[in-house]
């Protein structure tokens, strides 16, 4: 079996490549011959793109998929060949996979997060860990699932951050919810932005990533009415931050930023939230337009 992983037009990311391979290496089982993996990994109009070719003997394979987040992207063209080779062969497939985002990040997951990961971290037991998506949740995700109100954070009036900043900041309030300090939250949000940023526009940026040993999504929310430069697909500063950091559980933290989509997508939700100078009427705003969802 031979894999080559080659990136095109973005930095090349350890955890990428890793994820990747994994996932490739992996359809090995349902060849019946020996395998040879071409991935391309590549950022086109700020989107994510995956591009795989597969040869097995005279068997060949090939699959794209583009969307807002790489480890997204990637899962989307395994599924592809997946569907190929069963069509091919005849072969019955099993559909359970385990993944993070990055994606999104998809729209986001994909991932990119955790798009970079860090090992050996675990969720702590505490109040603030209630409020976490746990991977194997079945009903609908909410915003207030994953968030609580001492991981909402209101920057200061008129203060214009900078994204590391605020990252670093972002990174405290998703602490609260993780066992690891903000420096190594900020290193994991750090690597997804270096591989693609996580600014969707209308003002909006969500920061994402994944942890192994954490047993939910956990989500923070910090208002920068002053506005951040995020480098966003709209090229406006970013003054909603929606981080996202849980297990590398892909279907999950998909729904996640599905959901943190379909929220912020409300331009008069989103002015009343940047109007609002406590951090409690913020999380209440929040709690009632994601139940107004359903």
């Amino acid at each position: 079996m031979n894999i080559a992983i080659t990136f095109r037009h973005l930095e090349t990311s350890e955890a990428v490549k890793d994820y990747a391979t994994e996932k490739v290496a992996k359809l090995q089982k349902f060849l019946r011959q020996p395998m040879r993996a071409r991935v391309t990994l590549a950022v086109e109009n700020k989107k994510s793109r995956c591009e795989a070719e597969i040869n097995a003997g005279p068997a060949h394979f090939v699959a794209t998929e583009t969307l807002d987040d790489m480890y997204a992207a990637i899962d989307g063209v395994i599924d592809k060949l997946e569907r190929q080779i069963n069509h091919e062969h005849g072969a019955k497939i099993a559909k359970t996979r385990h993944a993070e985002s990055a994606g999104q990040f998809a729209a986001q997951a994909t991932g990119p997060r955790g798009e970079g990961t860090d090992r050996g971290l675990r969720a702590p037991h505490s109040e603030s860990d209630a409020a976490s998506l746990p991977a194997s949740a079945g009903k609908t995700v909410k915003l207030t699932d994953i968030v609580t109100l001492d991981r909402v954070g209101l920057a200061e009036e008129g203060v214009r951050l900078d994204k590391r900043a605020s990252l670093l900041r972002l990174s405290g309030l998703l602490a609260h919810g993780l066992d690891a300090p903000p420096e190594r939250i900020l290193a994991i949000l750090e690597e997804r932005e270096a591989l693609q940023s996580t600014g969707i526009g209308d003002g909006v940026a969500v920061p994402h990533g994944t942890i192994e040993g954490a047993r939910g999504q956990v989500g923070a929310l910090l208002l920068c009415p002053g506005g951040v430069d995020f480098d966003a697909v709209d090229d406006q500063p970013a003054k909603i931050l929606f981080g996202v950091v849980g297990p590398r559980q892909a279907v999950e933290h998909l729904k996640v930023l599905a959901r943190i989509s379909r929220v912020l997508r409300n331009g008069e939700f989103r002015a009343r939230l940047l109007a609002e100078r406590e951090t409690n009427h913020a999380f209440e705003l929040l709690r009632v337009e994601d139940d107004a969802l359903g």
